[in-house]
């Protein structure tokens, strides 16, 4: 069960992270 929870949680981040970071390459 945690190891499916943590799968989540990276993809969470993983989705988080690139939103993020083309937030900062192409700022509007």
């Amino acid at each position: 069960m945690q190891r499916r929870s943590f799968l989540k949680g990276t993809l969470a981040g993983g989705t988080v992270a690139v939103a993020v970071s083309a937030g900062l390459l192409s700022p509007r």
